[in-house]
């Protein structure tokens, strides 16, 4: 039994998850998990951590800094069941407000059809008003800098493990306990090789295989650019080949209306610029165009914003160009005279008056120093003559996020219906809103 073990014999599965939300029995999920496991000597034997894809919109991106591009390749909780049953098994189960971390482990076995029983477990919370620590906060943060832990990629659930499993051993050496029975910690750890029906993958999908993933997507449309020739070729004769950059500018502004360009969207503007026989310098150039036609419409009110200069670097990505394009074109911008003609079609207002749309997911971006809510940004739009859509139908007209690969039901209908999908920045930009 747990009771009757010595801490310095004792093995600990230190666990943190991050979640949707606050809410494990009703409909919030897991997004993140992490295991360290280590022994009460020190030792660490084991680290585990993997994103998971919840099958719904990921909640606080704010504060996790999960995105549903991170997610979208990510094992399902029901996939790496049996892989966290066993690295919790033969363990005492700790973190720090590990109720919260239990709970939601709970319910995502729950759905499963999985009774979890209780748990022996220590919690870091806990052994710190135990023990008065001195600290500012009892957050995990806190505790941690009062007892000079590094507490490294903090809100991600392996950072948060590792800086749990640190702050456990310096508090169980304050606590001058020899066994675990005075924590209140009681009970038999699960038993090895436990639930032998659940799914045991060995799949995992950590934080910098996603960023990889990511980064690869983004530069996949500047590497088809490179395999167009270098000349126009057939069309030579016609340059400056101005319908067919009219023609790619509309498609890569579709393309783009959702800040995200998918392998087919890629793969057809390739397509395009090819049966029109663009160059690959004739690409670029209409890149280097679209971005600074965005600056152009960013600058319209004489200032750039946090959020317009981070959607003009998305843009920038997404097109291959470099961090010095952002600066040129705003540099252009500013030269460039007002109401001057530009093949770029950049949305506005009354072209948007009368038609429907809707939100989903939390907004990002914030007015006059206040985060846009829900009920403001409907406002917003109702004002300018929109009709605001409470769910999504094939009628709908836009959807507006704030990730393009949200995983809400109302992203996952739009998708199938065919529903333009708007991203949060260039719905205000289009709507003339000068948000922050």
């Amino acid at each position: 039994m747990a009771s009757g073990r010595t801490i310095k014999d004792s093995q600990f599965a230190v666990i943190d998850v991050e979640t949707t939300g606050l809410f494990p029995r009703k409909h919030d999920r897991i997004v993140e998990v992490a295991v360290v496991t280590i022994t009460g000597r020190g030792e660490i034997l084991e680290q585990y951590a993997s994103l998971l894809n919840p099958g719904r919109d990921l909640g606080p991106v704010d504060i996790h800094g999960i995105h549903g591009s991170d997610v979208a390749s990510a094992p399902r909780f029901e996939d790496i069941a049996g892989d966290l049953v066993d690295r919790l098994s033969g363990c005492v189960v700790a973190g720090h407000n590990i109720r919260f971390d239990l709970d939601f482990v709970a319910a995502e076995f729950a759905r499963l059809g999985v009774d979890l029983p209780a748990l022996p477990s220590v919690c870091t919370l806990s052994l710190a008003h135990r023990v008065a620590l001195a600290a500012p906060t009892r957050r995990l943060s806190g505790c941690c800098d009062a007892l000079g832990i590094p507490h490294v990629a903090a809100h991600s659930a392996l950072g948060d493990a590792l800086a749990t499993a640190r702050l456990l051993l310096a508090l169980l050496d304050l606590a001058r306990c020899d066994g675990l029975e005075p924590l209140g910690c009681c009970g038999d750890p699960l038993p090895r090789g436990v639930y032998a029906g659940l799914r045991r993958t060995g799949t995992v999908w950590p934080r910098d295989a996603a960023v990889k993933q990511s980064e690869e997507a983004r530069s996949y449309l500047g590497r088809l650019v490179s395999r167009l020739p270098m000349s126009a070729g057939a069309l030579d004769a016609c340059a400056p080949n101005r319908e067919a950059t009219v023609a790619y500018l509309e498609l890569l502004d579709r393309a783009l209306e959702d800040r995200h360009v998918t392998v087919a969207e890629a793969d057809a503007l390739l397509e395009l610029a090819q049966r029109w026989g663009m160059s690959s310098q004739e690409t670029r150039e209409a890149h280097a165009e679209y971005l600074r036609a965005l600056a152009v419409a960013a600058l319209a009110d004489g200032a750039i914003s946090e959020t317009e200069r981070r959607d003009l670097a998305e843009v920038a990505e997404w097109l291959g160009l470099g961090v010095s394009a952002i600066d040129e074109a705003l540099t252009e911008a500013r030269k460039a005279r007002p109401g001057s003609a530009s093949r770029v079609p950049v949305p506005t207002c009354d072209n948007l008056a009368g038609r429907s749309v809707c939100f989903t997911g939390a907004m990002r971006c914030t007015l006059e120093g206040q985060p846009v809510t829900r009920e403001m940004a409907e406002q917003l739009a109702l004002s300018k003559g929109l009709k605001v859509a409470s769910g999504v139908s094939k009628k709908l007209d836009f959807l507006v996020t704030a990730d393009p690969l949200s995983l809400s039901g109302k992203a996952s209908k739009a998708k199938a219906y065919g529903v333009r999908i708007m991203a949060e920045a260039v719905f205000w930009r289009t709507l003339g809103v000068a948000v922050d």
